[in-house]
C-alpha cells in the first residue's frame, strides 16, 4: 500500500533542543483541518511522520524506520503498521 500525509493535515514541531531530529525530547502536534482532530506524536512517530512527506510504500517505510533506528524490518514492522493504521483512522494519512 502507498501511504501519504492527508491533504488536510497540518503540523508543527516542538523541540526542546536545537536539533529537529531528537526523537526522545521532541513532540509533533498534528491536526486534520477538515475534522478538527488533533494529536501529539513523539519518538518513532515523528520519524514515521517525516517519512510520509512524499507518498511511500509500506514496505519502504518499514525499511526506512528500521534503518533510522538500527533495527531489522521484522522488529519494527508491526509497530509501524499499527501506528499507520491509527494515523489513517484519525484522518492524518491517506492510503492511495
Amino acid at each position: 500500500m502507498l501511504y501519504s500525509r492527508h491533504r488536510a493535515s497540518a503540523f508543527t514541531l516542538r523541540s526542546d533542543v536545537e536539533s529537529t531530529e531528537n526523537f526522545e525530547t521532541d513532540c509533533l502536534y498534528i491536526a486534520n483541518l477538515e475534522t478538527s482532530v488533533i494529536s501529539i506524536i513523539d519518538g518513532v512517530g515523528i520519524a514515521i511522520w517525516n517519512l510520509l512527506e512524499e507518498p511511500i510504500e509500506d514496505i519502504d517505510l518499514i525499511a526506512a524506520v528500521a534503518q533510522i533506528f538500527g533495527e531489522t524490518s521484522e522488529v519494527v514492522a508491526e509497530g509501524t503498521l499499527t501506528f499507520l493504521e491509527r494515523l489513517q483512522e484519525s484522518g492524518f494519512v491517506e492510503i492511495q
